[in-house]
């Protein structure tokens, strides 16, 4: 591990070049490296900030790895890498070096280090000493470890291992940290080494205005002024009264999905947002094999000696009693040993959860929690499904209410009034029904909007009685923010949580019925209180206006709907083949410059040509980093202009699958349409179906495998993608053979996609190949999503073209 705490943004931080081994000028293993340098230079933006590669054989064979901060810009990451390539060839000459710049970093090796636990290698250099150091560092040092632990966890559960946050020191100060992994180790690995080098940080830069920490694996940082661009967790340090003990976590969202109604009557892009937010909720919220979402917890301010008799009746505790009971019914409290060293341990599952998903986060729970609190009596720790508190004191049956935890989504919502009344009795609803009930759990859904459902959450630990826990869910209840679109309250007893989006299992719950939405009626004038009469006819009136409101609201709304479905059918009924051109932004990231595939294919030449298609040449090239790639050039004059190609890119690059050939980018400069493929070894099919040589290579084994293949690839495009994709040019020369005979399905040119429950559809054009298409469709234009792909020629080796000129002794099958 290597620590600094003076840098700048535009020089090198540190360059770890070991004299052990060192390479000969001019050998191939040189060559290699300046090879690999260069494709990490040119492909690190391309591919989000990370990238590792490797190239060369046996003895010279270089890998390599580097990775830009997570908050660094398009631009001022390749920059960065540059400069890095160009600083650590002139300087170094060794075989294995890492340099560290403010915003990137780069690894190279003569030993595969991918995926592998490097562990630690010291390093404290003196311009430790040039940072002026503050006046109070034992505060420093407890808020700053009370940051980075937040970051640190926030940081490794990240995909893109990258957390940033803030916490307020004194006054108007805040320190505003920074913690990183590269994305190719573990959640877990990235968690220890994070961990390890915020001790090390707070260790020699704890009274310091600042300092950072760098390690292969992984860096931290912190300062006193803002250093990233990014958003943060805003963070604010817990008094030492244990009984006012409050944490706000305010997360505001690094990726925010935000949706802005650009139309007064755009309902069905509401209910497309509203889909895909119900979607991905159910898809990450009740994923059982993942390690259970990390929130918050406090350690005790008491330790015990380590080997004492309380650490083993703890770890009998944890290791044996509560793991063991993770899949009775959600909740279960245990003690060992004899007072003074008796433990008293609990864990509680969230109520909507399966038995396995409990018991997943029971077993994480008991392993993470002595990690976080190494030596502490007692810790209260809560995740999304589960929480686990133990101590060397006796809490069963007890309500607690501190220390206490706030997460809240820090946005607004449009109705503030209107939506803290609903969200408001939705809550005192649910703390009815948990009261009552042995589970002491309940939840409760009611509407916000037409298109807005509001959803809460309750519970208490189920030792509690009745009373303490209406008491403690009140208390946490009554603390929930006002005006925002999520937030929960969790106590040590009980916890509360509302959002606008499904966060919890219905399926697995007894929800009553959803609760109507309560008409906001104005106080009465102070006049209307002494005149009965008066309040008659104002209670006449409404009956007479309201129902003309709703009349004509639902009116409006029906036409807007109407409306927007004539103009826009084809939008959102079947995606159009006519793709707008910034659908091409969304896979920017795929993007080729035309130089890196002209050099790759060396400038087209002839003896890499694969071959020529209805749209263009295909060529065989290899990039910098030794892949080889099929390239797709469309011609000029071909039929296929951004049409079909702006439909090929952004179609294929949604599709993953074996039986698909799979996109890894494309050129788009003036008129050259380029797409980059995957290089698939044995060609296309028809190679093999009408070489008289190449035939006997076909038994009937590898051609069932062969429609086998086809069969699933077809599968997954008309069943098991995001969306229903209909091929319309599925033959012999389009499917692709690798090296185990695999095949592939390419060419997506006139591809069409369907609607999820669209069963068939009429187009302008017949597009396709004569003898491959399906009757109705040849006929009259009217394709099916469950028309036949025939795999007869595959079987026969003859021709479908025969069909064509109706001349019956050449048809495929005979008589």
């Amino acid at each position: 591990m290597v620590i600094f705490s003076s840098f700048t943004n535009a020089n090198r931080l540190e360059l770890d070049c070991p004299d052990s081994s060192v390479y000969t000028p001019n050998s191939t293993f040189q060559q290699n490296l300046k090879l690999l340098l260069q494709s990490l230079s040119s492909n690190t933006s391309l591919n989000g900030g990370f990238y590792n590669s490797s190239i060369g054989d046996d003895t010279d064979r270089v890998y390599g790895q580097a990775l830009c901060r997570g908050d660094a810009n398009r631009t001022a990451c390749p920059d960065c890498i540059a400069n890095a390539v160009q600083d650590i060839l002139k300087n170094c000459s060794s075989e294995d070096a890492i340099i560290w710049y403010d915003l990137c970093q780069i690894h190279y090796s003569s030993q595969n280090f991918f995926l592998i636990n490097t562990g630690y290698y010291g390093k404290f250099p003196d311009s430790n000493d040039q940072r002026r150091r503050i006046s109070d560092p034992v505060l420093l040092t407890k808020v700053l470890k009370y940051l980075m632990d937040n970051i640190t966890s926030g940081a490794s559960s990240d995909p893109l291992k990258f957390a940033v946050g803030e916490i307020n020191f004194v006054k108007s100060n805040n320190i505003y940290g920074l913690a990183q992994c590269t994305r190719d180790i573990s959640a877990s690995y990235c968690y220890r080494c994070l961990s390890s080098a915020s001790v090390e940080l707070i260790d020699k830069s704890g009274a310091l205005e600042g300092g950072i920490v760098v390690d292969s694996n992984c860096n931290v940082r912190f300062e006193l002024q803002r250093f990233y661009n990014s958003s943060s967790i805003s963070l604010t340090y817990p008094t030492s009264d244990e009984a006012n003990s409050q944490l706000v976590l305010l997360h505001n969202l690094a990726r925010p999905t935000t949706v802005t109604l650009i139309q007064e009557c755009d309902l069905l892009s509401i209910l497309f947002f509203t889909f895909l937010s119900l979607f991905s909720t159910s898809l990450f919220s009740f994923t059982t094999a993942a390690d259970p979402t990390y929130l918050y917890h406090f350690c005790s301010s008491t330790n015990y000696t380590r080997n004492s008799t309380y650490q083993t009746n703890l770890n009998r505790l944890l290791l044996s009693s509560l793991p063991s009971n993770g899949s009775s019914d959600g909740f279960h409290n245990a003690t060992f040993g004899q007072v003074p060293n008796r433990v008293y341990g609990l864990f509680l599952c969230r109520g909507d959860v399966t038995a396995a998903t409990c018991q997943n986060c029971v077993n994480f729970a008991t392993l993470n929690a002595p990690q976080r609190c190494p030596v502490s009596k007692g810790i209260m720790i809560w995740y999304d499904e589960c929480l686990l508190r133990y101590s060397d004191s006796n809490f069963f049956s007890t309500s607690t209410e501190t220390p206490t935890v706030a997460l809240l989504n820090t946005n607004n919502v449009s109705d503030p009034t209107r939506f803290d009344q609903i969200m408001g009795g939705l809550m005192n609803l649910a703390a009815t029904q948990a009261t009552d009930s042995p589970k002491r759990f309940a939840t409760r859904k009611g509407n916000f909007t037409v298109f807005q459902d509001i959803y809460c959450l309750v519970q208490c630990t189920p030792d509690l009685s009745s009373s303490d826990c209406n008491r403690c869910l009140r208390m946490s209840i009554a603390n929930l923010p006002t005006g925002k679109p999520g937030a929960r309250r969790l106590y040590p007893s009980c916890y509360s949580r509302y959002e606008m989006y499904p966060f919890y299992n219905e399926n697995l719950t007894e929800t009553p019925a959803p609760a109507p939405t309560p008409v906001l009626r104005s106080p009465p004038s102070p006049g209307s209180r002494t005149r009965p009469k008066g309040n008659n006819n104002s209670l006449l009136i409404i009956a007479i206006v309201v129902p003309i409101v709703v009349f004509v609201l639902l009116f409006v709304l029906g036409y807007c709907f109407l409306a927007r479905r004539a103009r826009g059918r084809k939008k959102f009924n079947a995606i159009p083949e006519e793709m707008d051109a910034n659908d091409i932004t969304t896979v920017e990231s795929l993007q080729f410059d035309f130089g890196t595939i002209e050099a790759a294919t060396n400038k087209f030449s002839t003896n890499n040509k694969l071959g020529e298609g209805g749209f263009g040449e295909v060529y065989k090239g290899r990039l910098p980093n030794g892949q080889e790639i099929a390239v797709k050039r469309l011609s000029r004059s071909s039929g296929q202009g951004a049409k079909e190609f702006r439909n090929e890119v952004v179609l294929v690059a949604k599709l993953q699958h074996r039986n698909l050939v799979r996109l890894l980018g494309f050129c788009l400069e003036g008129e050259e349409k380029i797409l980059v493929y995957e290089f698939v070894t044995n060609k296309s099919l028809d190679y093999f179906l009408y070489d008289p040589e190449k035939q006997g290579q076909l038994d009937w084994s590898r051609r069932y495998k062969i429609i086998e293949g086809i069969s699933r690839g077809m599968l997954y495009l008309h069943e098991d993608s995001r969306l229903r994709i209909i091929h319309r040019d599925l033959k012999a020369s389009n499917v692709l053979l690798d090296g185990d005979m695999n095949p592939k399905i390419a060419d997506f040119g006139m591809a069409k996609i369907f609607g999820v429950d669209q069963t068939q559809g009429n187009t302008s054009r017949i597009v396709g190949t004569y003898g491959y298409m399906s009757p109705e469709y040849a006929m009259h234009g009217q394709r099916r999503w469950r028309s036949l792909e025939l795999c007869l020629e595959t079987l026969e080796r003859r021709d479908t073209h025969a069909i064509i000129g109706f001349k019956f002794d050449r048809f495929l099958l005979k008589k």
